[in-house]
């Protein structure tokens, strides 16, 4: 059996990410919650380069995103993400932003994917496999 995947991993809050004061504004937020995701994938097997040589994406279908508390310039972020659920051709993935020196959550997302053939265009069944890597509970810390 495959246990259940969780990813761990820091970032820092560059300039480019902030407004004129020196906050995160809200769509580059995303950008941290992409980076999130794309490891969690990677992680399942899902690497960028293997979907472009499968042709078999993840794509988002729908993302909620709650703004808890502001991120701010040179801050760094602790961005952890899991599997919530997966069934045939979609997943649910959580990502969470918490601020590395407090702990504090800044932003969490849960984004619905799935997983489609660019060239048919068709949806695809995620391997079978993947139903073992969703994790129970608490988020990741």
């Amino acid at each position: 059996m495959i246990a259940p995947l969780q990813i761990h991993l820091q970032e820092r809050v560059l300039f480019c990410d902030t407004d004129a004061g020196g906050v995160v504004s809200n769509v580059h937020y995303l950008r941290f919650v992409e980076k999130g995701r794309t490891e969690l994938l990677g992680q399942a097997g899902m690497t960028p380069a293997a979907m472009v040589e499968t042709g078999v994406y993840a794509v988002v279908r729908r993302a909620e995103v709650d703004y808890l508390v502001p991120a701010k310039i040179d801050e760094v972020l602790d961005i952890s993400a899991r599997f919530v659920s997966v069934r045939g051709a979609s997943a649910v993935v959580e990502i969470l932003l918490r601020g590395a020196s407090d702990g504090v959550p800044r932003v969490k997302a849960l984004q619905t994917l799935a997983c489609l053939n660019v060239q048919t265009g068709k949806p695809q069944r995620l391997p079978a496999s993947w139903k073992g890597l969703v994790s129970e509970g608490d988020p990741p810390k």
